[in-house]
């Protein structure tokens, strides 16, 4: 459907143009050689004028994405004794990690037992750290860029544990006014260098 909407914009852009070349400058230009060079030139630049806020604003975009904080991390946080760590300092819960990669200590025995544990793990950390994000934009021209700014807190201290910075931004007004932009089509962040929350606590 939005390429449907592409293309009739295109389309009707296109006899617009073709309407002024027509009323305006093939009335004044009667020699063949400058006439057609000028119709040429009118062409390409009526054609892709609509397209230069997405070619500016892509560039501008990876000089934002280029120029990010990196993820800072101001961790480990000490838990001492509770649902992640036993009186002497061992790890009772499973870590990030292991979540993530399906390893458990139950080696695959205990299914039920491994997915309650896993559950148990999510519950104790939203108890123990929340995360607040803040929004606003950083560029109106040529395209609008959206930062996005996740700050997690270790709630009982107030401690910042970690904070992360995201680009997004849908696109020319093309990609907006056609839908394509819905889902932030340029988006960039650095969450690859996070560390795992394995890293978040300590005994």
């Amino acid at each position: 459907m939005s390429a449907l909407v592409v293309l009739a914009m295109v389309g009707l852009w296109a006899m617009l143009g073709y309407l002024i070349w027509r009323l305006t400058f093939s009335r004044v230009l009667r020699r063949g050689m400058v006439r057609l060079s000028l119709g040429t030139a009118f062409a390409w630049t009526w054609l892709l004028a609509p397209w230069a806020d997405e070619w500016l604003g892509a560039r501008e975009f990876r000089r934002l994405c280029e120029e990010m904080p990196e993820v800072k991390f101001f961790g480990p946080v000490a838990m001492g004794p509770g649902p992640f760590f036993d009186e002497q300092g061992q790890r009772k819960l499973w870590t990030q990690r292991e979540i993530e990669s399906g390893k458990s200590p139950f080696a695959g025995a205990d299914i039920k037992g491994a997915h309650s544990r896993g559950q148990d793990f999510e519950a104790a950390w939203r108890r123990e750290f929340e995360r607040k994000t803040t929004r606003h934009r950083v560029r109106e021209w040529p395209t609008p860029v959206l930062e996005e700014v996740n700050r997690y807190f270790h709630i009982s201290s107030g401690k910042l544990v970690r904070e992360s910075h995201w680009l997004g931004s849908p696109g020319g007004w093309i990609k907006r006014t056609s839908g394509w932009g819905n889902h932030a089509p340029y988006s960039c962040s650095k969450e690859r260098d996070a560390l795992s929350h394995e890293a978040w606590i300590t005994y």
